[in-house]
C-alpha cells in the first residue's frame, strides 16, 4: 500500500491534487503540457480557474500599503516556488514536480487577477515565463541558493521544495493580521490550504527515503499538526473554512 501511495505521489496523481484540480484538467497539449525536457506549464487557462470566479463575488475594500505590498510580495514567492517546481521538474524529470507547478500558476493567476481588480501594477509582467526571474534581490538570491541546493540529488529537491512551502506558510501567516479585505483572506488562505497538502506529500516521500527533515520555517508544533492531519480538500472561505468541496 505505502509503495502505491508513493507511486501516486511521484507522478502527480496525489489525492492531494484530483485531475483538474481547480479546473485545470490534467495533462497534454490542451492543457499547455507536451513531454520532452522543456515539459512544463506553458501559460493560465484563467477562464476555467474557479478561484478567479469566486473572487468577484467578494466586495471591492480600500487597499492599505500592508495589502498592496503583501500582494507584490506573495505574488514572486508563488513565481519562486513554481519555477523551483519546474527547474526540479526538467532536472529530475519526476511528473510530481511538474503538478505541483502548475497548482502555483492557478495561484499566481490569482493574485494577477487581484491585480488587475485593485489597477495595481504588476511587478513582474512581461516576465512572468522567465524562469529565475525576481525583482525583490532577496527572493532571487533565495532561487539561486536553493536551485543550487536542490540540483544535487533527488533528496535534496524534495528538501528544498519542503522548505519553500513552510515558508510561503510563515509569511502568508504573518501577513494575515494585517489584512481585512475579503478576497485577499480569500486567495491566502486557500494558498495556505495547498501549501500545507504541499508540505504533507514532500515529507511522505522524504520519510520514504529515510531522511529526518527538520522543520526550517515554522514551529516543531505547528510542523507535527500539519503532516498529522488529512489532505485538505475543497476551497476555503476568507476565515479559512471550507466554502465547498470538490
Amino acid at each position: 500500500m505505502k509503495k502505491m501511495i508513493l507511486f501516486s505521489l511521484l507522478l502527480g496523481f496525489a489525492f492531494a491534487f484530483p485531475p483538474g484540480g481547480f479546473g485545470y484538467g490534467g495533462y497534454g497539449p490542451k492543457y499547455g503540457w507536451g513531454p520532452g525536457p522543456g515539459w512544463r506549464y506553458r501559460g493560465p487557462i484563467a477562464k476555467e480557474n474557479y478561484l478567479i470566479s469566486l473572487i468577484n463575488t467578494y466586495p471591492m475594500q480600500p487597499l492599505s500599503e500592508k495589502e498592496k505590498e503583501s500582494l507584490k510580495s506573495i505574488y514572486e514567492e508563488e513565481k519562486l516556488i513554481r519555477d523551483l517546481y519546474i527547474s526540479f521538474y526538467n532536472k529530475w524529470q519526476i511528473p510530481m514536480f511538474s503538478k505541483l507547478s502548475l497548482n502555483e500558476e492557478i495561484y499566481m493567476d490569482a493574485i494577477d487577477a487581484l491585480f488587475k481588480r485593485y489597477k495595481l501594477v504588476n511587478p513582474l509582467a512581461g516576465h512572468r515565463d522567465d524562469i529565475g526571474y525576481f525583482v525583490s534581490p532577496n527572493i532571487k538570491k533565495l532561487y539561486s541558493e536553493f536551485l543550487s541546493k536542490g540540483s544535487k540529488s533527488l533528496k535534496d529537491a524534495l528538501v528544498v521544495c519542503a522548505n519553500v512551502e513552510e515558508k510561503r506558510i510563515s509569511d502568508i501567516e504573518k501577513m494575515i493580521p494585517h489584512i481585512d479585505n475579503q478576497d485577499i483572506l480569500f486567495v491566502y488562505q486557500n494558498i495556505l490550504k495547498t501549501a500545507r497538502n504541499h508540505l504533507r506529500s514532500l515529507i511522505y516521500l522524504l520519510d520514504y527515503y529515510g531522511v529526518n527533515y527538520v522543520p526550517k520555517y515554522i514551529s516543531e508544533n505547528e510542523f507535527k499538526a500539519i503532516i498529522n492531519t488529512p489532505m485538505e480538500r475543497g476551497i476555503l472561505d476568507p476565515n479559512g473554512k471550507p466554502l465547498f468541496w470538490y
